[in-house]
């Protein structure tokens, strides 16, 4: 997961960390703030075990790739909205 390109995608990684982040803490600085402030690789450390868990508790560990990439596009989807 650290090691793919998905943590490239700008607006998906917004999204993960803005549902991963203490929603008081966004309300009291800004999650632009929290970023700049956030090195990069707990950033990468919490993009990665969100997704892993959300993933892990949506469809199993017994799931195949598809399922992986279904629950990529719906992630995107709601990054995009």
């Amino acid at each position: 997961m650290e090691q793919s390109s998905l943590y490239d995608d700008v607006p998906l990684r917004r999204a993960v960390l803005a549902r991963a982040l203490p929603r008081v803490l966004q309300d009291k600085i800004g999650l632009d703030t929290i970023l700049s402030r956030l090195p990069q690789a707990y950033a990468l450390s919490i993009f990665s075990s969100y997704i892993a868990s959300r993933y892990v508790y949506s469809y199993g560990i017994e799931s195949s790739p598809i399922d992986f990439h279904y629950f990529l596009q719906n992630l995107s989807a709601e990054a995009e909205a």
